[in-house]
């Protein structure tokens, strides 16, 4: 009996220690769960708050201008050369096209193709600071006060035609070309405008164009500007604060803000250089007691033309702050066109229906694709992109390099075609080369006898 109950008495010291040792290392694990738990949630706080920061950060990298977009990448304008009143009196039937490309180190290069001309001629050929329908303005200068044409300010493509009246141009600058270089003018022998072409922008969706504001010497505005172009109209608006209670005069103006402090004001007639409400955009306002104010103006009848480019607020006649506006532009530029059918094509039974496309691309890539029917079934095409357009037979060949002659398939663009059993075929080709204006159509030559069947222009 005095055995069982030493024995009881054993196992319940035993019992003790063990449900002490037991538990105490299970309240250290929960003393470090909680602790694991606070330190993953400080983290997961950290972390949430450097995700808002960042994204703060984003949202204030959106609003700062858009030039710092275009600024690191090529930019592609291409147009069509047109014939001015002056070549029609003169009977002349001028064609062609011209582009403008700023590359992403800064630099600005411009080329031409002019035909109609005469033959074994020289003509004077400059990019210009206004639209073709504005007689193309003046010529555009890098630095617009160095008075008189001196060649570094300047972009010149002046060029001789050839044997058939044909001229290529390029010039270039070590600068890049502001948005205002917005024309190529082509001038006859006696200095005479006989064709322009327009340098159209590629935005990017709405042309919105949007920037904040910054102070010059005697400023202490803030705020931003925004215009946009819709429908022919043109909408700007001005928002700021940081002023003392007042009218403050604001207006449009021609040229950036680091550019002469904005320039001068944008004019819907440059021709009229009066200051004149209904000729300029105006967005004079009136600041509340808190220094705030806003004013919208609408043009209905008017797109704003590249040259708007910032908005100035003035105080008198001091200038207080500047907004530039910017909007992001694409930097490729596609052409295409559909199949035409040739007359020695038609002589042969040949009924072509399909498109081609042209992608001069922001990276320094040239991508064509043809997609074409009725022709022979399975057979390889010989398919070229030439020098001139359909209804001139195409041309030649274009070289990338144009002076070699010879026929060397790296040197050239060759969008080769193989046909199914229908008579079905799809062709591609790149190259990394931008592509001059001059690479304006694809032929498309018989397999047989290499006649030319088919031919797009790429418009």
């Amino acid at each position: 009996m005095k055995s069982k109950k030493i024995h009881n008495t054993v196992t319940t010291f035993f019992l003790c220690i063990f449900s002490i040792l037991a538990m105490t290392p299970t309240t250290n694990l929960m003393a470090d769960d909680d602790e694991k738990k606070r330190d993953k949630d400080e983290k997961k706080h950290e972390k949430k708050n450097k995700k808002n920061d960042d994204k703060k950060k984003h949202d204030d990298d959106d609003d700062d201008d858009d030039d710092d977009k275009n600024r690191n990448k090529t930019i592609i304008n291409l147009g069509a050369v047109q014939a001015t009143p002056l070549a029609n009196e003169r009977g002349m039937s001028v064609s062609g096209r011209a582009m403008i490309i700023r590359h992403s180190d800064g630099k600005t290069t411009a080329y031409t193709q002019v035909l109609g001309l005469a033959t074994t001629t020289s003509y004077g050929v400059h990019v210009h600071d206004l639209p073709c329908k504005l007689g193309g303005g003046g010529h555009y200068k890098n630095d617009p006060n160095v008075v008189g044409t001196e060649q570094y300010n300047e972009i010149e493509l002046s060029f001789t035609t050839d044997n058939s009246g044909i001229g290529l141009g390029q010039g270039s600058g070590n600068f890049l070309a502001r948005p205002e270089a917005q024309s190529v003018v082509i001038h006859d022998t006696d200095g005479g405008r006989i064709a322009c072409a327009d340098l159209p922008k590629n935005y990017k969706g709405a042309t919105v164009h949007k920037g904040k504001m910054i102070n010059f010497e005697n400023g202490n505005v803030f705020g931003t500007a925004e215009l946009s172009r819709a429908n022919g109209s043109t909408f700007a608006t001005l928002q700021v604060s940081g002023l003392a209670t007042g009218t403050y005069p604001a207006h449009v103006h021609n040229l950036s803000c680091a550019l002469n402090a904005g320039g001068t004001h944008y004019k819907i007639d440059p021709s009229n250089t009066e200051t004149i409400e209904e000729n300029e955009i105006f967005l004079t306002l009136t600041t509340d007691n808190a220094g705030n104010g806003s004013r919208t103006n609408v043009k209905e009848t008017h797109l704003a033309r590249p040259e708007a480019q910032s908005v100035v607020v003035h105080s008198g006649s001091t200038r207080l702050g500047c907004a530039d506006l910017s909007a992001e532009e694409s930097g490729k530029v596609k052409t295409q066109g559909t199949a035409i059918t040739t007359a020695m094509g038609l002589s042969k039974g040949y009924d072509l229906t399909g498109t081609a496309s042209m992608s001069r691309q922001d990276d320094g890539q040239t991508k064509v694709k043809v997609e074409i029917e009725g022709l022979s079934a399975n057979m390889t095409y010989p398919t070229h992109v030439h020098n001139l357009p359909c209804k001139s037979g195409g041309g030649s060949h274009y070289k990338i390099d144009p002076a070699i002659a010879e026929i060397i398939e790296s040197n050239e663009i060759w969008p080769e075609i193989s046909t199914d059993k229908k008579g079905k075929a799809k062709g591609k080709a790149k190259v990394s080369h931008i592509a001059r204006p001059e690479a304006q159509s694809i032929v498309i030559h018989d397999p047989v006898d290499s006649t030319r069947i088919g031919c797009f222009d790429l418009d």
